[in-house]
């Protein structure tokens, strides 16, 4: 479903009071396009990821906010950057959402919007100027780390403040979530050498043991380690949760050796960061 959906032109969005494009479109300017519909009052672009746990956490709060304040012209559009429709569209399945998702596999309008992270929301007046951008709200402290309670709903007040006519209060906050990135094109391969780390022989195996039970497809991990292609997406953020410890969780600490037992190994760790550091290489398959 909604396939077709384009920008048109990259041209940087500037910060907020900054307009976009006047060409810039939604749909191809066609009757999914917000912007061409008389009775808009604000378009909402919310930069989300199926892959990111925080990202994720926003569905359904972005569709109650649309429930909200959807009579009053708000429109709400879901930009998944770097997958294609499809993706987007099996990935979206399971969920019930009164805004489209579209794709950005090209990350076309998420340069437009200089969107840097998901979740990230951009609000737009009908002019097509930025009036507020950032987070939802401050639920999580830093990415993994919710707070035990909301204390300010930043979208939603700046958004009120708008559709009342006045002065947006507070215009720009961070957001707080998953950066996104193109996926890294793959190094170039070079002469096979016992000292360096590479993906089929000594970080597969790591994952097979420690991380695949829950990263594939359909099972609890926000997002997949089955392929080379997959490890090289998150590559970093596999180094810097296995050195910290947070990853694989294991809440036991002490006593006896249990069985199953998630946690890697020192050697195993430096295996996941040695890879990282010397340039991600895949290695044979056959090995």
């Amino acid at each position: 479903m909604f396939t077709g959906w384009i920008a048109a032109y990259f041209f940087p969005a500037g910060t907020t009071g900054a307009a976009i494009p006047g060409d810039f479109a939604l749909g191809a300017g066609g009757p999914l396009d917000p912007f061409a519909r008389p009775d808009t009052t604000a378009v909402l672009v919310a930069f989300l990821s199926l892959d990111c746990p925080v990202a994720r956490d926003y569905l359904e709060p972005l569709d109650r906010l649309l429930t909200d304040h959807g009579g009053k012209g708000l429109r709400v559009i879901g930009v998944v950057p770097g997958k294609s429709q499809a993706e987007v569209d099996q990935a979206t399945k399971g969920f019930r959402m009164g805004y489209p998702m579209m794709a950005d596999p090209d990350f076309l309008i998420t340069g437009i919007l200089e969107a840097t992270t998901t979740p990230e929301v951009v609000l737009l007046n009908p002019g097509k100027e930025v009036v507020y951008r950032g987070r939802v709200d401050n639920k999580y402290a830093a990415r993994l780390k919710p707070r035990a309670s909301v204390s300010r709903h930043d979208l939603r007040e700046a958004l009120t403040e708008f559709l009342e006519g006045k002065p947006v209060t507070v215009k720009v906050t961070t957001p707080i979530g998953c950066l996104i990135r193109p996926l890294p094109s793959v190094p170039a391969q070079e002469e096979p050498s016992a000292a360096k780390v590479t993906f089929y022989r000594d970080v597969l195996p790591v994952l097979q043991r420690h991380c695949q039970e829950c990263h594939r497809p359909g099972e609890a991990g926000p997002f997949s380690l089955i392929t080379y292609k997959d490890a090289l997406q998150w590559a970093d953020d596999i180094r810097d949760f296995t050195v910290s410890g947070r990853m694989p969780p294991w809440k036991p600490t002490g006593g006896v050796k249990l069985l199953h037992d998630r946690r890697l190994g020192s050697m195993e760790v430096k295996v996941l960061a040695d890879w990282v550091s010397q340039g991600k290489k895949a290695g044979d398959p056959l090995e």
